[in-house]
């Protein structure tokens, strides 16, 4: 039997990257991102400047984003699922952030340590500028779990299974459903099972 390896995308996924580019930037991060460069206004194209600008330079745009909600219960209901479970984040594309990868680097690990609880001692935290489809193991069954269409076909196309994250509750249905399969050795966990997530209001 293959081993089961999950990876979480961090920014979207785990922390609550459009609330924070709202807070800080004026912002709407979810616009931007539907649109290609060319179909922004000027106004749009100023906004993402200033995003960009906010993710390169302004550390606390990092350090002070807020996890999504019931972010470490995601993490643990996969961690009770998959054999290892790993945190997968990116980097922004400009030439000006790659200059400071290592600070960066280390912000957002630390804020992973100190944002979701309960980590196992097999999780890897993996913040990289590299393509995520580069992480896609085929000698084993590797899941992504991440908010960006793109993300999700390329790990596809890479031999991978991805799920499009929307919510919480959405993602662990989708899991669930996986786990009816033959081909998947995945059994709900008792917190599944018991009174629809009892004590966690997704």
């Amino acid at each position: 039997m293959k081993e089961r390896v999950c990876f979480l995308d961090v920014d979207g996924v785990l922390a609550d990257f459009a609330r924070q580019a709202h807070d800080m930037c004026h912002v709407d991060s979810q616009l931007l991102r539907k649109k290609a460069d060319w179909e922004l206004t000027s106004s749009e194209k100023i906004g993402q400047e200033k995003l960009f600008y906010f993710c390169d330079c302004v550390d606390d745009f990092w350090r002070t984003m807020k996890p999504t909600k019931n972010a470490s219960f995601l993490y643990n209901y996969c961690a009770e699922h998959f054999d290892r479970v790993h945190f997968l984040g990116g980097f922004c594309p400009s030439p000006e952030y790659a200059e400071r990868f290592e600070p960066v680097k280390k912000i957002k690990e630390d804020w992973i340590k100190e944002n979701i609880h309960g980590i196992r001692e097999n999780s890897q935290i993996l913040i990289t500028p590299f393509r995520k489809e580069d992480f896609v193991d085929t000698t084993a069954d590797c899941y992504l779990i991440d908010d960006l269409e793109k993300n999700v076909i390329a790990w596809q196309k890479a031999g991978g299974k991805a799920i499009l994250y929307s919510t919480v509750k959405e993602t662990i249905k989708t899991l669930h459903a996986l786990s009816k399969k033959p081909s998947e050795q995945m059994l709900p966990t008792k917190s599944y099972m018991t009174l629809n997530f009892k004590g966690i209001q997704l």
